[in-house]
């Protein structure tokens, strides 16, 4: 399977907000407050009103890095193809905030 270079799929400030949010599940990770694979962190799409960036169902947050971060609506849908299945934790009109 042909992985795809998401840095060039998107704009350069969703990539810098990939970036940050990484970091942060890295930070958090390191200083011993995430509670294994159930809690996540998101942060908005720059520029759109209905995007978000959430972590994969399944990684650890030492494992988060930029390109793994899930596009995903307010319907929960993925906007944005990954080489990691959207998780279903999150039901179509609810997600997990």
């Amino acid at each position: 399977m042909q992985m795809q270079n998401v840095r060039a799929m998107v704009s350069e400030a969703e990539w810098e907000a990939r970036v940050e949010l990484a970091a942060a599940y890295r930070l958090i990770a390191h200083y011993g407050m995430s509670d294994m694979i159930y809690n996540h962190i998101t942060t908005a799409v720059p520029g759109s009103h209905d995007e978000f960036l959430i972590n994969p169902f399944g990684l650890l947050y030492e494992e988060i890095n930029a390109s793994c971060l899930i596009k995903i609506n307010l319907a929960a849908a993925c906007s944005l193809p990954q080489r990691y299945q959207c998780s279903s934790r999150c039901s179509s009109d609810q997600l997990c905030w």
